[in-house]
């Protein structure tokens, strides 16, 4: 039909164009501050989860630490390995050269 100009008709009330501005506003404010409330619980989930990220972060640095001074060992023990394996070469040399002499 046509656009109603002026008060409109509620009930055979007026409703003031004031009326309905109120009622907007005020349910425009609602949502607002549902919307407000549900980002706050956002803002504390992400901040949670911030925190529990930082820890699990910490732990895998701690981790790394770990790893790598079972690196160093690691290699350690290869060095170590490698002179053992030369002493033991150098030890059944002189052995062999002992039981030479023995069966002259």
């Amino acid at each position: 039909g046509t656009a109603s100009r002026g008060p409109m008709l509620l009930k055979g009330e007026e409703l003031g164009l004031e009326n309905l501005v109120d009622t907007q506003t005020t349910q425009l404010k609602r949502v607002l501050e549902a919307l407000i409330a549900h980002l706050n619980d956002q803002d504390a989930s992400l901040e949670q989860l911030r925190g529990e990220v930082a820890a699990a972060s910490e732990k895998i640095v701690e981790q790394t630490e770990h790893f790598e001074h079972l690196g160093d060992f690691a290699s350690r023990l290869d060095a170590l390995t490698v002179r053992v394996d030369g002493e033991a070469a150098r030890l059944d040399e002189q052995a062999g050269r002992l039981r030479a002499h023995s069966q002259r």
